[in-house]
């Protein structure tokens, strides 16, 4: 029985449809939107496999571009992934992310990314990055008044998008883990986007113009706060979006509120005041390297804005299986071939360190480290304030 591993054609997507559903639980015309509309997608981004002329198994990839600084990296992320009940156990999904793995460096990615909490990726290369996500119990109705500066109102998507899609690029124009958005992408993702409310799409506004925005989507007896942004020098803004927030969750009977946040948000110490506020660990994130030197070329210019003042030194940074050179001097990165002490970071801690979320001397791999190579590793990553928006997921 003929076994084949690879990308699907363009006639066959409509068999791919059919068995999505099989085994995913939604219905056809949620795939089918997912696919049409994400202007990156392409009919070989469903990976299968058959076994004797049918499609046992699937995975599905998303191109997308996520921030480093002010710098996109390529990233590959995963969805979809299913296998016919009758087909389980033999090593398909397994094979699938393997090949996924090949076709991400065949099309110059740089790193892969998935959402999901379940143990395969990890047995699969996948490493998990912690992250903080926090919930709080609704306040009664009217316990925080808006403020009178920062009116809000739902969304408008025919009048509003340009106004919001510009606050989400200046609020995360230089945020690490934060999704590169085009007008494309923005217009059409709300088409494949099911767990969004858009009625709960609340925009504050000063003076007639829009300065902040929040996104929410159903999570169950939760509001999920998918997304909230503002302009820079607005930041007061984020009170009366919170305060939307409350109130439309009290009037459609939420019990709480729950999402993921940047630590610098200024919605952060007004839910802390809610109810029962919590804040925990949690890693549904997973990070794999697809290419070392390609990562760190496509970073060269953001790494040698953070280099100005170092003093020259080489070296080789190794990662799982992966190594390259680094030479570094004042203001100037370069990727050359392996060259002088070799530094071994853990894939985790890399990750951690390449969006900010810790200082070298905070990481199990490179605490051991002397003081002037730590140095060196917190002046080129230092940290910041990463997010991802659960809008982006998939």
């Amino acid at each position: 029985m003929g076994i084949e591993v690879r990308g699907a054609r363009a006639e066959e997507m409509e068999e791919v449809l059919d068995m999505i559903p099989v085994v995913m639980g939604a219905p056809r015309e949620y795939f089918d939107a997912h696919y049409r509309f994400d202007p990156c997608g392409k009919p070989e981004h469903s990976r299968l496999v058959r076994v004797g002329g049918q499609i046992v198994s699937h995975i599905r990839l998303y191109d997308r571009w996520i921030r480093v600084g002010a710098t996109a990296v390529h990233v590959g992320c995963v969805g979809d992934v299913c296998t016919l009940p009758e087909h389980r156990q033999r090593g398909y999904a397994r094979a699938l992310l393997k090949d996924a793995l090949r076709y991400w460096d065949q099309h110059d990615y740089d790193i892969s990314m998935i959402l999901s909490g379940v143990g395969v990726y990890e047995r699969v290369g996948w490493v998990t990055f912690p992250e903080v996500r926090y919930s709080a119990t609704v306040p009664a109705q009217g316990s925080a008044a808006q403020d009178p500066s920062y009116p809000t109102r739902r969304f408008a998507r025919d009048e509003d998008l340009a106004q919001v899609q510009g606050i989400y690029e200046a609020y995360n124009r230089r945020r690490a883990h934060t999704t590169v958005r085009s007008h494309e992408y923005w217009a059409k993702h709300f088409y494949w986007t099911p767990r969004e409310i858009e009625e709960a799409f609340y925009v504050a506004e000063r003076d007639g113009r829009i300065v902040a925005y929040c996104r929410c989507g159903h999570g169950g007896q939760e509001l999920t706060l998918l997304e909230l942004c503002y302009l820079p020098e607005e930041r007061g803004a984020a009170a009366s979006l919170v305060e939307a927030l409350a109130r439309y969750a009290h009037k459609r009977g939420y019990e709480r509120l729950a999402g993921y946040l940047p630590d610098d948000s200024a919605a952060l110490p007004l839910l802390r005041q809610w109810p029962d506020f919590r804040a925990e660990e949690t890693r549904v994130m997973l990070f794999q390297l697809v290419n070392l030197p390609r990562l760190l070329r496509r970073l060269a210019g953001e790494l040698s804005e953070r280099a100005r003042g170092v003093q020259r030194v080489e070296l080789t940074i190794k990662v799982s299986r992966h190594a390259c050179g680094l030479r570094v001097g004042p203001g100037k990165v370069e990727v050359v071939a392996p060259t002088g002490p070799t530094l071994e970071v853990a894939e985790a801690d890399l990750f951690r360190l390449l969006l900010g979320q810790a200082r070298p001397d905070e990481l199990g791999s490179c605490a051991a480290l002397d003081e002037r190579t730590q140095e060196l590793l917190g002046l080129l990553f230092p940290p910041t304030h990463p997010v991802y928006w659960r809008t982006d997921g998939v």
